[in-house]
């Protein structure tokens, strides 16, 4: 097959870097909001499970952004890959009202940020892939939103997928997601 045809197999590589990014410093960028006080790294990251060796998820573009169709409780939706985004990240529009374990403090272009909090979610999927009582952090995401014109119910961080190596093939619109 052409070469042009595997675009990028990104994960697996960038989880084996070490950390040089401000996100180690205690802060992280989502969107134009600075997250100053960002959980430590060495938080305990998700369990994951399923009953799969190989997932294929279809997936969508909106302009460069990879999107993928995953499920929160009984809200299915829109979620963004994001390679800059440590953990999951959702869209205070649609999850304000879940239950404050942390409040953040987060900067924006126009100052600060209102609203930002860390959260605890009861069952997150992406098809046959499942996470229970997972952290996430909450804030406003409607300038990526009104930027793309779709729904978007929140940012999948790379530390969801660090149990895995994930192929995208954007010619077929198509996400493998391996265990390793």
């Amino acid at each position: 097959p052409p070469m042009r045809k595997y675009l990028f197999c990104w994960l697996f590589f960038m989880l084996m870097l070490p950390c040089q990014n401000s996100f180690c410093a205690g802060k992280y960028s989502i969107g134009g909001v600075v997250f100053k006080n960002a959980r430590r790294i060495d938080i305990q990251d998700p369990a994951p499970y399923g009953d799969f060796t190989t997932l294929v998820v279809p997936i969508k573009r909106a302009g460069n952004l990879i999107i993928v169709e995953a499920q929160i409780d009984t809200t299915e939706g829109n979620f963004v890959m994001d390679t800059g985004a440590p953990y999951l990240v959702l869209n205070a529009t649609y999850f304000r009202d879940l239950p404050h374990i942390h409040e953040q403090e987060a900067g924006g272009i126009n100052g600060e940020s209102e609203g930002t909090f860390t959260t605890v979610i009861h069952n997150f999927s992406i098809l046959d892939l499942h996470y229970d009582r997972l952290t996430a952090d909450v804030t406003d995401l409607s300038a990526i939103e009104n930027g793309r014109g779709m729904k978007i119910l929140g940012l999948l961080g790379t530390r969801l997928f660090n149990k895995f190596a994930i192929t995208v093939d954007m010619n077929s619109g198509l996400m493998y997601i391996q265990k390793v």
